[in-house]
């Protein structure tokens, strides 16, 4: 490979966050630093560094996005006066209109999509964007299905989310108490844990009027919910937990807490261990709190559809009894009585750790072994490059000198 990779990473969220993308860039980041030279890795992450007051992370170059959570102008814009052989961007994808236009009429435009795919069937809109990326590196072994199955002949081999399992592990119950009394969970209680941004579509109210039916079911159960997501988000966290009468069992994140740049990653994994069972019945491009689960040994409830099965070696799965045509996209959705099912059936059980399964989550799903699959991808790009004549080398020094003398010898 002639070419040294300069890539520009956009993982849309600043990596102090603790939200998936901010996790995402904190530990993938590094890796590529140590790779390729932290000279050839840019970051853009404008969520929290949208005035671009932070010029560096880790030693790595930071750059402004001023407008918006995405900011493809910015983002192309970046690109080019950085000089940079790859774009790797990481997220949805339906939102974009000017990297497809700009990988249109710019053929050495090097645009690589890491992203998941949450819908039973892909919509022409997002097709219609990732047509025009080199690459579609899908979040799960599902995604890359549907992909495939949509003639997406860009697709390449799924690369998962990753835990730190210095940081997502089993704790001792002395390490996670003061997690567990800011949760208001309490020992000998049902401590559920659900942690989702999105409410409307991560089908959180769902969720919640299945805990409310447990309780109609089983009210000598002592249930308590922690609740870590928007107050406001695109729908109004607070009314949906009054509607499901669930008001004097839940304690939710503190939004001073989220406005202040969210929970560090280190503090959220003492409140997965708190938990008794973990609630993400979404159908997922990655649902990564069920990574999280899973790392922790905790059981998690998922959607057979989408990510989660993949992902689950301690839990139940539970099957979807709706479609919903979200934003113009079928997407599988489990009713409450399905969900309340698969609640009551781990209460029966009793049993609420696994040490297997975290052992087995930590083999999977690493930050070193995530790395070492980009790095496969990176050198393909740069491969494809040279191959594809895309990548010009600079003249050799003999050639540069030639040039000068003739310069020199012209009349």
């Amino acid at each position: 490979m002639a070419e040294t990779p300069r890539i520009l990473v956009a993982p849309k969220d600043f990596p102090t966050l603790a939200s998936g993308y901010g996790i995402i860039g904190k530990h993938l980041l590094p890796r590529l630093a140590a790779r390729y030279g932290k000279e050839n890795i840019i970051l853009f992450a404008p969520v929290f560094n949208q005035a671009g007051m932070v010029k560096q992370w880790e030693g790595i170059k930071t750059l402004s996005g001023l407008k918006g959570d995405y900011g493809e102008d910015r983002m192309w814009e970046h690109y080019r006066r950085e000089k940079c052989t790859m774009l790797l961007t990481i997220g949805d994808v339906f939102q974009f209109r000017v990297l497809p236009k700009a990988a249109q009429e710019n053929p050495d435009f090097s645009w690589v999509a890491w992203a998941p795919m949450d819908y039973l069937y892909i919509p022409p809109a997002i097709m219609s964007v990732t047509h025009y990326a080199m690459y579609i590196v899908p979040f799960s072994l599902d995604s890359e299905r549907r992909f495939i199955q949509a003639e997406a002949n860009n697709t390449l081999p799924h690369i998962p989310l990753a835990v730190d399992p210095s940081i997502w592990r089993p704790r001792a119950p002395a390490e996670y108490a003061e997690a567990a009394k800011l949760a208001g969970f309490q020992d000998g209680a049902l401590n559920l844990l659900i942690v989702q941004a999105n409410q409307q579509r991560k089908y959180v109210r769902q969720q919640l009027e299945a805990i409310r039916l447990f309780r109609q079911l089983h009210p000598e159960v002592r249930v308590r919910l922690y609740y870590h997501t928007h107050i406001e988000g695109d729908r109004n966290a607070l009314d949906d937990v009054e509607d499901t009468m669930l008001q004097d069992v839940t304690r939710m994140v503190d939004p001073y807490v989220l406005e202040q740049g969210g929970m560090p990653e280190e503090e959220l994994a003492l409140f997965f261990n708190a938990a008794s069972i973990v609630l993400d019945t979404a159908q997922e491009g990655w649902g990564l709190s069920i990574t999280q689960a899973q790392a922790s040994g905790r059981p998690a409830i998922v959607l057979v559809d989408g990510a989660g099965p993949e992902q689950l070696s301690f839990g139940v799965v539970v099957s979807p009894s709706a479609i919903d045509y979200y934003q113009r996209a079928t997407k599988a959705v489990a009713q409450p009585v399905e969900i309340c099912t698969a609640i009551e059936q781990i209460w029966r059980e009793g049993v609420y750790f696994n040490q297997a399964a975290a052992d087995q989550t930590h083999q999977r799903y690493n930050w070193d072994r995530v790395a070492e699959m980009w790095f496969r991808v990176v050198d393909k790009v740069h491969e494809d490059r040279e191959r594809l004549s895309l990548y010009i080398p600079e003249p050799s020094g003999v050639l540069k000198q030639r040039a000068q003398n003739l310069k020199l010898l012209k009349p």
